[in-house]
């Protein structure tokens, strides 16, 4: 399966772990493997219906790509036609903005208010104060490789490989949330087992992640 300009950049644009004196980090090992590192958060916020009620749902990522909505709104623009010409442009984006293979990816979804401060327990689903959470590692090797990234498209292989894990447990503390300019706060969250635990804080600015075609 192919993932079209839209898909992969949201998949690019997150990455997490600790990066001292950043208002943005992320601490912890998952199946042995050390997160990180974080360098940017960005969200998005949809007003949705839910039995009747108005709520502002929220999508935040974490991620170790700086300047994470420029490079979003770069892989965004992208439009799949021919894997000749779709290589070409992922690559000029990857080149330009991407300068690692792997990268972690810390998405999480929760409801929340203006100026109210909230602890979130993880849910399986978006409820009453829960959030939901997963954690990806992205290689995105093969789009640094032109011909190599035609070859795995002509075949309809991923061109983005990797793999997650959703939360089990923890939770997210937003305590500052100011519509859309900014959201605040910090996160504790385990996937697995108690052994797998990612925490940290996050200052994320508001980009548009197409959250508005989000439905509940």
């Amino acid at each position: 399966m192919q993932l079209h300009g839209r898909m992969v950049g949201l998949a690019l644009i997150a990455a997490v772990a600790m990066t001292t004196g950043c208002v943005n980090t992320m601490g912890g090992k998952v199946d042995g493997d050390q997160v990180g590192p974080a360098r940017d958060a960005i969200f998005d916020q949809s007003e949705i219906d839910v039995f009747g009620y108005t709520r502002t749902v929220i999508y935040l990522v974490i991620t170790g790509v700086p300047d994470a909505c420029e490079v979003w709104d770069e892989f965004d623009d992208i439009e799949f036609d021919e894997c000749d010409d779709y290589c070409e442009d992922l690559n000029a984006v990857a080149t330009e903005y991407l300068h690692h293979n792997e990268y972690w990816n810390l998405s999480v979804y929760l409801f929340a208010e203006d100026e109210v401060e909230i602890e979130y327990d993880q849910g399986d689903w978006l409820g009453e104060d829960e959030f939901t959470a997963n954690l990806d590692l992205m290689d995105v090797t093969l789009i640094r490789d032109v011909d190599e990234c035609e070859e795995e498209c002509e075949d309809g292989d991923d061109i983005i490989a990797g793999e997650g894990e959703d939360a089990e447990d923890g939770n997210v503390i937003v305590d500052k949330f100011d519509s859309k300019d900014e959201i605040k706060g910090t996160y504790e969250i385990e996937f697995d087992s108690d052994d797998e635990v990612v925490s940290g804080n996050f200052k994320a600015t508001h980009c548009d992640l197409g959250l508005s075609d989000f439905s509940f």
